[in-house]
């Protein structure tokens, strides 16, 4: 993964507030994840 050395150099101290926002993106993914998983089940 070539691109993670930048970011890291760009910024190497993350604000709370972007992992607050990655966090909750990852968790509405993974919800829809697991709607979409249980509506295919029960077809």
């Amino acid at each position: 993964m070539p691109f993670l050395p930048q970011l890291r150099s760009r910024r190497r101290t993350p604000k709370p507030g972007e992992v607050l926002t990655q966090m909750l993106v990852i968790a509405a993914l993974l919800l829809g994840i697991a709607r979409i998983l249980s509506l295919i089940g029960r077809w």
